[in-house]
C-alpha cells in the first residue's frame, strides 16, 4: 500500500470509519490531493486515485461480488474512463484533467456515503 494509501486508512481509522465509509473518505482524501494547487501532491493524488481505482476494478471483477451487473459494467466502463485520464494527467496535469478525476472521486463517495 503506498503511503498516501496508509495515511488516508490510518487517518480514516482513527475517525472511527469502516467499510463503505471507510472507502468513501479514501476517494475524498484523493480528490483533496488532486486539488492541491502544488504539482507534487496532485501528481500523489493521481497515484492514489489510480491505486483506488485498481482496487475497484479487481473488486467489480471478482465474481462473489453482489452489485446488480449493469451498475458493475457502468463503474467498470467510468474505471477505464478514469485510467485513460490518469495516463493523460501523468504527463500533462492540467487543472481541467485534475479537476474533472476529483470530481469524479467525489461523487463515487457521495454515493459510498448514501448506502452506508
Amino acid at each position: 500500500m503506498g503511503s498516501s494509501a496508509y495515511t488516508a486508512y490510518t487517518k480514516s481509522r482513527n475517525l472511527g470509519l469502516s467499510g463503505r465509509a471507510l472507502e468513501a473518505e479514501a476517494f475524498l482524501e484523493a480528490a483533496r490531493s488532486l486539488d492541491s494547487k502544488r504539482t507534487a501532491l496532485a501528481i500523489k493524488g493521481l497515484r492514489f486515485t489510480h491505486s483506488l481505482w485498481t482496487i475497484l476494478q479487481a473488486e467489480l471483477l471478482n465474481p462473489a461480488n453482489s452489485l446488480p451487473e449493469n451498475l458493475k459494467t457502468d463503474l467498470l466502463s467510468l474505471s477505464a474512463f478514469v485510467d485513460r485520464e490518469i495516463t493523460r494527467a501523468l504527463t500533462d496535469p492540467t487543472p481541467g484533467r485534475l479537476k474533472t478525476l476529483s470530481d469524479i472521486n467525489r461523487n463515487l463517495a457521495a454515493g459510498l456515503f448514501a448506502v452506508h
